[in-house]
């Protein structure tokens, strides 16, 4: 219960079952597209870990069944599971390799927020994981043969309660609500009319993984997993930073050769001057799932906190992540079974994790829409592999299972490095608002509703 391994506290297996086949399907369509038979048997097998996300879901059902039963033959169903887990992911981080190697060529090195990801640095990082699976699997063992009774196996870690970090609280800035309110209003001006906007909850976070050098608090909506219907495929991330509105500059980016956003060329062709970054994407930020996690476990704190007519906070602003730490800490004094999950959705980053999965099938579905509309769209095998695999997130390098120490997809992080990024805070000052949210607008046409854009590039 205290610290499991690939425990998804926050998770809903059910959910997450759901958008596993889902994306299996996505899967299956995108080798359809591909020109050579190797392509095709790349995607098809390789392109996404299919067989470990589906054990992953067993093993968390498991997890929780022996929770709640205790019983020896929940206990060794949930091993098993645990041991297929380790399997799966050893065979579909082999099998994701290969396919990387033999299909990803000369569009690196990619440079993105954090540094620079080259093809050695992806295939060291999917090595160093397959390593840590080792490392794991011997751990499982050790745990295997404390409960058999062998005692000098059994660790204190092992029944130790989450460690939860606090950071001193600090008021929201007056500045900064009135950014985040007037970013809102930006992205719901330019969301497409037909696209629902689904429930949403504003965060804020601080040292967030995808926003290093950004001004704290790091302030993002998180938004409610979209459906019951398994073909009503979400559109856009999860959690969207809106403590400011981050944009490429289209004539500059351009201009450069060491980026392979070959869609700069259709902004252009729209007229879009500033094209829309969003730094929470699976490519931008490969540590996302830990983010997502943080929210959804920041959120539920406060949830706690209401059930039980308790104020986390008297700043409602939004929901904040260092007073939810430190109300969850001093609750592990003496926790329920409840609280011990919270913690772990704060310590292990298993949160939200169907959502990730649901955000990849948006994502691929958009573009079999776009080239459905006619949009020059690039579902080449070396492009999914290269640029909308998510493997750092799908093989959960974020979760602390694997992240200890971390593993890092990028070979530095110097800033001089990093994508020509302007911000509205900036441009506000010197463009006017409507013409953000035409650029905006084309953007989300694209990735939301490109069957149904108003200027379809080419």
């Amino acid at each position: 219960r205290r610290s499991p391994i690939f425990g998804m506290s926050g998770t809903d297996p059910e959910e997450l079952e759901k958008w596993v086949y889902a994306l299996s399907d996505i899967r299956k369509a995108l080798a359809n597209k591909q020109e050579t038979e190797q392509g095709r048997t790349d995607v098809e097998y390789g392109l996404y870990p299919i067989a470990f996300l589906k054990n992953l879901t067993h093993a968390e059902r498991a997890r929780r069944t022996f929770l709640d039963s205790g019983t020896e033959n929940d206990l060794m169903e949930y091993q098993a599971a645990l041991h297929d887990t380790l399997d799966a992911y050893t065979l579909d981080a082999r099998a994701f390799s290969q396919s990387f190697n033999r299909n990803v060529s000369g569009k690196f090195p990619f440079v993105l927020q954090g540094g620079k990801v080259t093809k050695q640095s992806v295939l060291e990082a999917l090595e160093k994981a397959s390593e840590r699976v080792d490392i794991i699997r011997a751990t499982l063992s050790k745990r295997e043969a404390c409960f058999e009774g062998t005692y000098a196996e059994c660790r204190a870690k092992d029944i130790s309660l989450p460690e939860i970090g606090a950071v001193e609280y600090k008021s929201f800035p007056a500045s900064s609500v009135e950014l985040v309110n007037e970013v809102i209003s930006i992205i719901e001006s330019a969301i497409p009319k037909g696209v629902p906007v689904r429930e949403s909850t504003l965060i804020a976070l601080y040292n967030s993984s995808c926003l290093s050098g950004f001004p704290e608090p790091h302030y993002f909506v998180l938004r409610e997993s979209s459906t019951k219907n398994r073909s009503d495929h979400a559109r856009g991330a999860p959690l969207w930073f809106v403590g400011d509105l981050l944009s490429y500059p289209t004539e500059k980016l351009a201009q450069r050769g060491d980026n392979p956003l070959d869609v700069v060329a259709l902004f252009r062709g729209s007229g879009v001057d500033f094209a829309y970054f969003g730094p929470t994407g699976f490519y931008l930020c490969p540590s996302i799932g830990a983010d997502i996690s943080r929210a959804y476990a920041t959120r539920a704190v406060y949830s706690l906190m209401q059930v039980r007519t308790i104020s986390p906070a008297t700043q409602e602003f939004a929901l904040d992540e260092n007073r939810a730490r430190t109300n969850i800490k001093e609750l592990l004094i003496n926790p329920s079974d409840a609280e011990i999950e919270i913690a772990l959705m704060f310590s292990n980053l298993g949160a939200g994790f169907e959502t990730l999965v649901e955000e990849m099938v948006g994502l691929q579905q958009s573009a079999l829409d776009q080239e459905r509309a006619g949009i020059a769209t690039d579902l080449s095998a070396e492009w999914n592999f290269l640029a909308r695999s998510g493997f750092a997130s799908l093989f959960l390098l974020h979760h602390k299972t694997m992240s200890e120490p971390p593993i890092s997809v990028f070979t530095d992080s110097n800033a001089n490095a990093r994508v020509p990024v302007v911000r509205w805070s900036e441009l506000r000052a010197v463009m006017n608002k409507d013409d953000i949210i035409d650029d905006l607008k084309v953007f989300l046409e694209m990735h939301l509703d490109p069957e149904n854009m108003t200027a379809v590039p080419h």
